[in-house]
């Protein structure tokens, strides 16, 4: 009997979706290459350790796996973004028919996925770009999914994904059709980018209270858990508190690991993707670059002799800090908002940041009550730093932030993602800044002309004096 589905790449993620989708109903045919020596009988094997993958037809030749499949046949790549994919498409496209389909779930980047649709669709075979968040738990439990491609394509693959999309807050499922092309990927890279943010801001809040107020481990775990009780509760949080809590018969684990933080290559595609079209992702830059200088720790060690960090315990609340820590985060998703909403007009994808609110707030690695609480206030077009109730509570928190940097710049304890926060607050609330020096010097070395104020739209090249 034929099979439903087919899933190529039996990974962590790819036998992780496979169980879910085993355990929801679903028919399976299983392929993951053969290497020999590394990689062999591997989805075999999978189907002999986990009874709800019994079931499931497992191959590790290509041909024998397409034939396996009912049509219109609806194949899963789940292998590592790049020319991977490209090689498993040019493999499996002459063993497809008219009207199949191929759905990409890895982090691919959304102009690969927009370039493999087209050629796909030259030879009438569908595809649909899919961002998938939650990790290990969320694709065997219930992930966050986002979908990009025709309504034809998310047509064919919606009774699939809905059986293993988490279910919202609200009861809804986790799952969008986000709209044409590679909207799908594009989102999910900005997840990615509101997640390193994120990651990095709670961070900068541990190093804060263990260097600079004295708490111990166990006690910023609890202090975690308190804001994860209170308006900042998120997923990231919860997992944080957890690890400092972790012991073992070597003491608390976090503090054999090393001070290295490793990245993929979404973070940096979502940075330099904004800055080719001038939004100022100044959030996601200081956490990649945090990234980037912890590898860098020769360096750090043989400089660390010329910091100065003081021993004194610096008079910060809890609470200020915890302001601090909220304020970075609206600027961290506002920063990030913006660009889907820039690109989605640009591109005509027509995003509803609503619905990506309500598909992230369960299931993914960045849910959170504050996802929730934007879900009304992006509800059609998307506001200056959200809402009027949003600014003045920026304003309100703004004392705190200005208190913790402050004093986190005495102490020579680098706050990344808090200090560019309230640098990014400063600049997009200064009605007048200093860009008109910056333009008047590009004009002077390079002709590239200034606008004056009485006459904003009409491009002068000044004579300045040589």
């Amino acid at each position: 009997m034929k099979k439903q589905l087919g899933i190529v790449g039996m990974g962590v993620m790819g036998r992780s979706l496979a169980r879910n989708w085993a355990k929801s109903g679903h028919s399976l045919s299983l392929y993951n290459r053969r290497v020999s020596g590394s990689e062999e009988g591997v989805a075999q094997a999978l189907t002999q350790q986990f009874v709800e993958l019994r079931q499931a037809a497992a191959y590790e030749e290509l041909s024998d796996f397409v034939a396996s499949l009912e049509q219109p046949r609806k194949i899963v790549l789940m292998v590592t973004a790049g020319p991977a994919v490209d090689e498993l498409i040019a493999e499996l496209r002459p063993l497809l028919q008219s009207g199949d389909l191929i759905i990409d779930a890895g982090n691919a980047h959304y102009l690969d996925t927009e370039r493999r649709m087209s050629m796909l669709n030259t030879h009438e075979v569908n595809m649909l770009g899919l961002g998938v968040s939650g990790g290990e738990q969320g694709a065997l439990e219930g992930a966050s999914l986002m979908a990009g491609g025709t309504p034809s394509a998310y047509a064919l693959a919606e009774p699939f994904l809905s059986g293993i999309a988490a279910k919202t807050p609200a009861g809804r499922l986790a799952l969008k059709h986000i709209g044409p092309g590679g909207s799908g990927h594009f989102v999910k890279m900005v997840h990615n980018a509101i997640e390193y943010a994120e990651m990095q801001a709670i961070a900068e809040a541990f190093e804060f209270m263990h260097s600079l107020m004295g708490l111990d481990y166990q006690t910023i775990a609890e202090v975690f858990e308190a804001w994860n009780d209170s308006s900042q509760q998120s997923y990231l949080l919860e997992i944080s508190s957890r690890i400092l809590r972790t012991k073992d018969d070597q003491g608390y684990v976090i503090e054999r690991i090393a001070d290295r933080a490793a990245y993929n290559q979404t973070g940096a595609a979502t940075l330099v993707e904004g800055a080719l079209k001038g939004e100022p992702l100044s959030m996601v830059a200081s956490a990649l670059f945090a990234r980037f200088i912890s590898n860098k720790k020769a360096q750090r060690q043989e400089l660390a002799v010329y910091a100065e960090p003081t021993s004194a315990i610096v008079s910060i609340s809890v609470d200020e800090l915890k302001q601090a820590y909220a304020f970075t985060r609206i600027i961290n998703h506002y920063q990030h908002f913006e660009m889907i909403a820039s690109f989605s007009e640009r591109l005509g994808w027509k995003v509803n940041l609503s619905d990506l609110c309500s598909v992230w707030s369960s299931g993914c690695i960045i849910r959170s009550t504050l996802l929730q609480q934007l879900m009304p206030k992006v509800d059609g077009q998307l506001s200056a730093l959200f809402d009027k109730a949003t600014r003045e509570e920026l304003f309100a928190q703004k004392p705190s932030v200005k208190k913790v940097v402050s004093a986190a710049i005495q102490s020579d304890v680098p706050l990344s993602t808090m200090q560019t926060a309230l640098n990014y607050y400063q600049q997009i609330t200064q009605e007048q800044s200093s860009a008109a020096l910056v333009q008047a010097q590009r004009d002077y070395f390079g002709a590239h002309g200034v606008y004056f104020k009485q006459s904003a739209e009409t491009l002068t090249f000044y004579p300045w004096p040589k």
